[in-house]
């Protein structure tokens, strides 16, 4: 290693110290100092990993997660790992949205080159994680299922294919007719009213089939030009849009919309026709009459060029979703099998699924906070989802070399030690619903336990006492039982969380002490044939957390005593 245990140095700057004295006969003794004791007494015990009974422990692993970029540097946090432990868990790099790219593009080349680095030392690889609701490309599995949107125009008349004086039926008095343009500017228009009789409140009627494809409720807008003078229809009451025998609608006067007094406002006038408040049926026409005109008295006006613009949402339907995503899934376990060739045996088929809400079973993106920054496969593929990932998993794995009877699947969860939640119950429930199919096999239970050493001593045994249910409640499903992320904080009587730079040595020692208990009970209520192993989420302090049998800075802990006894059946005895 590269790193210098500082303590270490001040042993040896204090035996130089005493050697020194005795050459000079000063008649002075030396006393090494208390953090020199407390480093010796901690380093002389062994290599954490030759703790454990392997002859008693066949199948047991034990393991620390790592950051891949970190562990790939073989530095101080690689040499920890691969001298201490037996199995490694990267954070993000065996994750979908490390390997898919927004575009659906993949690079499982991260994945490869940490399995690769492992591979060569020797050190196994716990697979983190095929199926899970955090760590997904959202941007491309949402992408995936959202309806396109199609949009279109459709036209309703410009009377060029009309002969001049062709008229068109008035919803009232008065008349429609075809004539050339006055203004010259376009060919054929329709006049609507007369000097001699104006329209009152009477509008021409339009009968349109739409486009094959095409129903109403389509329909966004509907734009036409306008020509008319200010007591002719520019003012007024407002445009007027009919469908059928439907109310009139009412919109704007055409000069609100910019039309000019007696000359033409070319696609000035543009209704909106979602606020004609149409019926379901109505919506699904594809035939029907639509009148459209000025709301006046005095009607003597102009139109030309009315058209409808279209928008459409291809909105995938809930099979349809399912199909896309469960094809995704697939091609997602495909790559990442394809990726590790075998060389990992054991993975998270899903990772935290359970709600936190007692009331829910799953969670979904219906119930949980912060729905967006994640996904939730089993919106889209149901309860059982867990079985298509199986399924996949299962396929691709012996695909690409692995041998069948290897591979173990682990459905992993946090808090199922929570004696006042039913998570762990609900969990072990949809396991056995899982397997009901009689194809599904599911090998074994993660318990994640980020646990809190509490000191209120009552909050404190009530956190022991959700521990030894749970594992009571794990051993009896008979299933391979990992703890899959074990750290132990502390917090104090108020339940505040301890900042690593203010845990005194006795706290330290209770930590310890939790962390002897946890292992022992792991140990002793798990049978030897389910122990997998146990995992720590990190075995150095991170930040304020002070859960690690390391320090931030390598130094052993009290904690190191504490779990390294437990993991080897002694009895706790942490001060020297």
């Amino acid at each position: 290693m590269k790193h210098i245990n500082k303590f270490l140095l001040l042993a040896v700057v204090a035996a130089a110290l005493v050697s020194c004295a005795e050459d000079y006969e000063s008649g002075h003794t030396y006393s090494k100092p208390d953090p020199v004791l407390e480093t010796e007494y901690l380093n002389s015990f062994g290599i954490l990993k030759t703790y454990v009974d392997r002859a008693a422990n066949p199948i047991f692993k034990l393991g620390a997660g790592v950051n891949a970029s970190v562990f790939l540097k073989k530095e101080v946090d690689y040499s920890l790992r691969y001298a201490n432990f037996d199995e490694v868990t990267p954070d993000t790099a065996l994750t979908h949205k490390v390997a898919i790219k927004n575009d659906g593009t993949t690079d499982f080349s991260t994945a490869s080159s940490f399995i690769k680095a492992a591979k060569a030392s020797g050190v196994a690889v716990y697979g983190h994680t095929l199926c899970w609701h955090a760590n997904q490309n959202n941007t491309y599995l949402n992408s995936i299922i959202q309806g396109k949107a199609y949009s279109g125009t459709t036209l309703i008349a410009d009377f060029e294919s009309n002969a001049i004086g062709d008229s068109y039926l008035m919803t009232g008095n008065s008349s429609a007719t075809v004539m050339a343009d006055p203004a010259k500017q376009s060919g054929n228009v329709l006049k609507v009213g007369t000097s001699a009789t104006p329209a009152s409140q009477s509008f021409p009627k339009f009968n349109i089939t739409l486009p094959a494809g095409r129903v109403l409720g389509d329909y966004k807008t509907l734009t036409l030009d306008f020509n008319g003078p200010g007591n002719g229809g520019l003012y007024g009451s407002g445009m007027r849009v009919i469908i059928n025998s439907n109310a009139a609608v009412v919109f704007g006067s055409p000069s609100s919309f910019g039309c000019p007094d007696g000359a033409w406002g070319r696609g000035k006038i543009v209704l909106d026709l979602t606020k004609l408040n149409l019926s379901d049926a109505d919506k699904a026409l594809t035939n029907f009459t639509m009148a459209v005109g000025s709301g006046t008295g005095s009607g003597n006006y102009y139109i030309d060029n009315i058209t409808m613009k279209w928008q459409y949402n291809d909105v995938k339907s809930p099979a349809q979703k399912m199909e896309i995503i469960t094809t995704a899934l697939n091609q997602w376990i495909d790559g990442m099998m394809k990726a590790n060739a075998g060389y990992v045996t054991a993975w998270d088929l899903v990772s935290e699924p359970m709600s936190d809400n007692d009331s829910y079973l799953l969670k979904s993106g219906a119930t949980e906070a912060n729905a967006s920054s994640y996904f939730f496969w089993q919106d889209y593929l149901g309860e059982n989802y867990a079985r298509k990932a199986a399924s996949a998993a299962r396929t691709y794995f012996a695909q690409y070399g692995g041998k069948a009877d290897d591979l173990k699947l682990f459905v992993d969860d946090y808090g199922l030690e929570n004696g006042s939640s039913t998570k762990c119950d609900r969990l072990i429930q949809i396991i056995a619903q899982w397997e009901a199919d009689g194809t599904t096999k599911i090998d074994g239970i993660g318990t994640q336990m980020h646990v809190v050493y509490s000191l209120d001593a009552t909050k404190q045994a009530a956190n022991e006492a959700g521990i030894l249910s749970m594992f009571n409640k794990l051993k009896a499903t008979g299933k391979l039982i990992r703890i899959s992320g074990l750290s132990v904080d502390i917090a104090d009587a108020s339940g505040a969380a301890i900042k690593t730079a203010n845990v005194t040595p006795e706290q330290q020692k209770a930590m310890a002490a939790y962390y002897y208990y946890i292992v022992q009970k792991y140990m002793e209520i798990i049978p030897s044939a389910q122990r997998y192993g146990i995992t720590l989420s990190n075995p150095t302090d991170v930040g304020d957390k002070a859960y690690g049998l390391w320090t931030s800075t390598y130094n052993r802990k009290y904690t190191y005593i504490g779990f390294l006894q437990g993991l080897a059946g002694q009895p706790l005895n942490i001060a020297k």
